[in-house]
């Protein structure tokens, strides 16, 4: 399953983080992991185009990203799009929206 954090404090979301594998289908037939995998690389290469201030930890052993940043737009789509997909393969992506203080 694919696991997503969408991090926000009081007034605006503030970060994501995306892990694990869908298993709907093998590697590289994986049409749930491709989705989600482009919405997080879209995602990054926005922030980097737009020269935003954020940032970008992989780890590889987990299969786990993070991205940190305050851009608005770029948060919100992403959450909106993950949500879409988890309403549509709910067993394979789960999307967790964490407020702090």
């Amino acid at each position: 399953m694919i696991r997503v954090i969408l991090w926000r404090n009081q007034h605006e979301r503030t970060g994501l983080r995306v892990s694990g594998h869908a298993g709907f289908a093998p590697a590289g037939q994986d049409i749930v992991c491709a989705a989600v995998s482009c919405a997080v690389r879209l995602s990054e290469r926005i922030l980097s185009e737009m020269r935003a201030d954020y940032t970008a930890e992989i780890d590889r052993e987990k299969n786990a990203v993070e991205i940190r940043t305050r851009e608005k737009s770029v948060l919100e789509g992403f959450a909106r799009l993950m949500h879409e997909l988890s309403e549509e393969y709910p067993e394979y992506i789960q999307v967790t929206e964490v407020r702090y203080v």
